[in-house]
């Protein structure tokens, strides 16, 4: 089985198969991505603080009422960010520094195969434009163009990125043409 590990000094996490320090270690399921319930104080604040919220947030944005939900537990890496977090709050660090944490740590799960992969993304244009701007025009052809000043324009774009499927299985081998 393999474990995810919280640094307490450095807020980095490790994949590993040795279990560390039981409260800052994550059991990984093999095989699965979900397994069985995680018995962690922080998976229990994971469910009830942020999974039971945004599903309430949801059904109250959609104009749902009445509806009651019995969610299943988070998965290992949601409780290991959690986790990230609780530290790095616990010891007094700037919202910044947590951020940049959490996301370190969810970059190196990915790596290990211990988070999913983002299948979206995300590219903002910037342009930023303040002051003069003058074009000049002869015999109704523009000539030149002349700005002084800065320019802003943010412009943000986001798109699904499917993943790609494998061409050919493992073990298979594609047969090449005679010529």
């Amino acid at each position: 089985m393999r474990y995810i590990r919280v640094d307490r000094e450095t807020l980095g996490v490790t994949v590993g198969f040795k279990p560390g320090d039981p409260a800052l270690t994550i059991p990984l399921p093999a095989g699965r991505e979900r397994g069985p319930k995680i018995d962690h104080p922080v998976a229990h604040a994971v469910l009830l603080n942020v999974l039971y919220p945004a599903r309430y947030a949801r059904d109250r944005r959609l104009g749902i009422t009445g509806r009651k939900y019995a969610l299943i537990p988070p998965d290992p890496w949601l409780v290991a960010l959690g986790l990230v977090m609780w530290e790095g709050i616990v010891q007094g660090l700037s919202w910044d520094t947590v951020k940049t944490a959490v996301s370190t740590a969810l970059d190196k799960m990915r790596r290990s195969n211990a988070a999913p992969v983002d299948t979206s993304s995300t590219k903002i244009k910037r342009e930023l434009r303040l002051g003069f701007h003058w074009t000049d025009y002869v015999d109704g052809e523009k000539q030149r163009e002349m700005f002084f000043g800065l320019r802003r324009k943010y412009k943000q774009e986001s798109r699904s990125v499917a993943k790609k499927a494998n061409p050919a299985p493992k073990g298979t081998h594609r047969k090449r043409r005679a010529p």
